[in-house]
């Protein structure tokens, strides 16, 4: 189990969210939650954002929201 900030490109599955209430209803509004599997396509070497792709759509979180967010690596 590792952050989302130090994934590498790849597909994973949520484990964990760490965080209070506001910020896991935050992400659930983007589609992550515990269980979901998400594609890392981007990511930023010196600290940018992590690009994500979820149910067909492709988002942007910063390195602070995707180090509390918990994933393992899905196997293909």
């Amino acid at each position: 189990m590792i952050p989302l900030s130090e994934a590498q490109i790849g597909k994973y599955r949520i484990v964990s969210v760490v965080g209070g209430f506001g910020f896991q209803q935050r992400l659930k509004i983007l589609g992550l939650k515990v269980g979901s599997v998400v594609e890392v396509t981007t990511v930023h070497p010196m600290g940018g954002p992590v690009v994500l792709n979820i149910d067909d759509r492709q988002i942007a979180i910063g390195r602070g929201m995707a180090s509390k967010i918990f994933v393992e690596p899905v196997e293909k």
